[in-house]
């Protein structure tokens, strides 16, 4: 990457560095090589609020990043004698938490092989290109108007009765941009509380074809009652032999309407189905086929207006 141009540089203008008085001169060779790297890649580093530590106490790099770092400070930088995790997990709570900035912490040892220092640094300044908002690379998604959502929950071992869901979605067509947000959760709960989607159902349709009785096909459906997903309506069709395509889909979604506004009281506002079993032959045919079927029984459920 060294030399080359990056997608979307961003100017690194107004920064801070903290280390210890003992790693003094790996922290200047890191400033003078960050700024030989950056402007091929187009991305100017400026030189930066310079903070000496007496000590290597947790306590004095908090003291230090609450000094230095203004509401105009675009990153802090520290470098750590150590790969201490109590060290690192206060910076970082700090810088994400107390006083939310763009923050890169750097081992010393990382820096103690003067050979290694350009392409150290190169690393280096791509992350912090990555942190302002900038974009590195990308690929041509030929899908548009895409968004690309990730959904995970983390649960703290040393903390019981807190987990955290995080979703993060693309904003932008090269999916180099995102939205994140994180909501508190129930102490070990993996479901998502935190999406807010009411009123949804979730669809899955499969043909089951037994090789051992010719003629005869099982289309399947099944679709889900609540809002935590965890309880199903299920319902099960014969077909003609081979057929891949589900003729009896306006019984099994009825079926399931039904059911799923007896359980709520209101029929979904969401349905989202998974169709399994079909080859790229055959999606034609299971839009012309199965997708008049869903929305003819959608009309019969709950009107011509719901939709």
């Amino acid at each position: 990457m060294r030399g080359k141009q990056l997608i979307t540089p961003v100017n690194l203008e107004n920064w801070v560095i903290v280390f210890t008085r003992r790693n003094s001169a790996q922290a200047q060779d890191l400033v003078q090589t960050l700024s030989r790297v950056g402007p091929p890649m187009g991305m100017r580093i400026n030189s930066p609020t310079i903070c000496e530590l007496q000590d290597d106490r947790n306590d004095s790099y908090i003291t230090a990043l609450k000094q230095y770092v203004t509401p105009q400070t675009q990153l802090a930088l520290t470098i750590l004698p150590t790969n201490r995790k109590d060290r690192y997990d206060a910076i970082k709570k700090f810088c994400c938490v107390d006083h939310p900035v763009p923050s890169q912490c750097v081992v010393q040892r990382t820096l103690s092989k003067k050979q290694m220092l350009m392409s150290v640094a190169t690393k280096i300044a791509i992350q912090l290109n990555c942190k302002l908002g900038g974009e590195v690379w990308c690929l041509d998604i030929p899908l548009k108007n895409l968004m690309v959502v990730g959904i995970d929950s983390y649960h703290d071992s040393s903390k019981k009765g807190r987990s955290v869901g995080g979703v993060i979605a693309s904003m932008n067509q090269a999916l180099t941009r995102y939205y994140s947000r994180c909501t508190f959760q129930h102490s070990m709960q993996e479901l998502m509380d935190g999406l807010k989607l009411k009123n949804v159902m979730v669809v899955g349709i499969d043909t089951y074809h037994d090789s051992a009785k010719k003629g005869r096909s099982v289309g399947g459906v099944i679709c889900s009652t609540n809002n935590l997903l965890t309880r199903y309506y299920s319902r099960t069709t014969f077909q003609h032999t081979g057929e891949e395509l589900v003729n009896g889909i306006v019984t099994s979604m009825r079926g399931a309407l039904e059911k799923y506004h007896e359980v709520n009281g209101v029929l979904p506002e969401r349905i989202i189905v998974f169709r399994d079993g079909v080859g790229d032959g055959q999606l034609r045919a299971v839009f012309e086929h199965e997708v008049p079927q869903l929305n003819e029984c959608f009309k019969r459920s709950g009107g011509q207006d719901y939709k």
